[in-house]
């Protein structure tokens, strides 16, 4: 079994944010076992908001090649605070390959806007560098 412990840093594309608040966080990859067809590892999650708008009932999922891989539903995110929580996630080895190799991957939140119109949105997961750099 492999262990192996990273760290990335996420933004809403400003041009896609539309109705939901800027949302920002990192994420670590952790308890990573590996077979031939898939890898299997636990995602630390800690979603910040840091505008005035809240987010509520809101679903995050992880996008991957399989589809979008749900983490947490609903999320609740009031205006200024954070939420961290953990989530096992199936990649194949392509993927964890690419996110190994500095890769950016990105996260779905879907929500409903104040007229109850679903909204989409998405965050990319850029690698945060740590002391002593990236492994």
């Amino acid at each position: 079994m492999l262990k192996t412990v990273l760290i990335f840093s996420i933004s809403l594309i400003p041009a896609l944010a539309g109705a939901l608040p800027s949302i920002a966080g990192d994420y670590s990859v952790s308890n990573v076992t590996t077979s031939a067809d898939r890898v299997q590892l636990t995602l630390r999650l800690r979603l910040r908001n840091a505008e005035a708008t809240p987010l509520h009932g809101a679903q995050v999922s992880l996008r991957t090649r399989a589809g979008d891989a749900l983490l947490r539903g609903g999320v609740d995110l009031d205006a200024g605070t954070s939420l961290n929580f953990t989530s096992d996630v199936v990649l194949t080895p392509v993927e964890y390959r690419l996110l190994q190799r500095g890769a950016n991957p990105s996260i779905v939140i879907e929500t409903l806007d104040s007229a109850g119109t679903p909204v989409k949105s998405f965050a990319v997961l850029v690698r945060k560098m740590v002391s002593g750099g990236a492994k």
